[in-house]
């Protein structure tokens, strides 16, 4: 029956109607929920059925925290997409099996399967900013033959002194994340932090380059060249690092590796507008 419920997709609004006033008179208890909720898992997708389930396998699970149930609820959460929270219950389930003396294989299977992924979409996101990245240094890398241009009223730089900055900025920073003890790392608020990874900007004018990532005073080609070639091996190792190692900023804080990328993204953009400005009316 419950196969047959869940293949008949347009009806299923009628059918949870039925259950939600069923459990309101106490006539659908925590087993017939748990009952449900699995075939649900195994023969439905509908979204709103799943959410239903997952709002009575909480209140189950709440009352009855036993293996039988939590094993349901993580195995459901995962269904849904909320991997934090199917890591969370799974491991809460796995625990209530060992007491309870019942196998944890399949939740073991689960868990390792929710880890693979929550740590696949966390690699494709970094993967995506990486390559958003890597555009942004081959346009930087465009503008050698303008390097010498100057535009004092945008910048008392060069170009290539901009296009040095990009680059090293990309390289140390990459050094102080490999090089960070990861177990220290703690996440902290930062509303300057929070106003430029919004805005995606940077203000100009704002804050001195510290003398590590300061191009030196005569720049020549084969030193640009050479301090790119680095940047662009640099963003390939970016999202291999563990994601808690970090970057201490004096202005944005404390930054883990994701959101490093993200801010060198917007440092790097914020330093090609200024090369852009200087260029613009040549």
């Amino acid at each position: 029956m419950m196969r047959a419920i869940c293949g008949l997709q347009n009806t299923l609004n009628s059918y949870l109607d039925i259950y939600k006033e069923l459990k309101a008179n106490g006539e659908f208890d925590n087993g017939y929920v748990n009952h449900f909720s699995w075939q649900v898992f195994k023969d439905c997708d509908d979204k709103k059925v799943i959410s239903q389930c997952l709002t009575w396998m909480k209140e189950v699970t709440t009352e009855e925290p036993n293996y039988m149930y939590l094993d349901t609820y993580a195995f459901l959460l995962s269904k849904s997409g909320d991997l934090p929270e199917a890591k969370r219950i799974a491991e809460k389930a796995i625990a209530a099996a060992i007491v309870e003396d019942e196998s944890t294989k399949a939740l073991e299977k689960l868990l390792l399967n929710i880890i693979l992924l929550a740590s696949n979409i966390t690699n494709e996101n970094s993967d995506k900013r990486n390559s958003n990245l890597k555009v942004k240094l081959n346009e930087a890398a465009s503008y050698i033959a303008l390097r010498d241009s100057i535009n004092l009223e945008v910048s008392e730089a060069s170009v290539a002194w901009h296009m040095d900055h990009i680059y090293l900025m990309v390289n140390q920073i990459h050094k102080a994340l490999k090089y960070s003890d990861e177990s220290s790392y703690k996440a902290e608020s930062n509303t300057t932090r929070d106003y430029v990874f919004t805005s995606n900007t940077l203000p100009r004018g704002k804050v001195t380059a510290p003398e590590s990532v300061r191009p030196a005073e005569n720049l020549i080609i084969n030193t640009l060249q050479m301090h790119y070639d680095e940047a662009l091996a640099t963003i390939v190792k970016l999202p291999l690092l563990t994601e808690n190692k970090h970057f201490n900023h004096p202005v944005l804080g404390t930054m883990n590796r994701d959101e490093t990328i993200t801010f060198l993204t917007i440092h790097t953009e914020h330093h090609l507008k200024i090369i852009r400005d200087i260029l613009k009316d040549k």
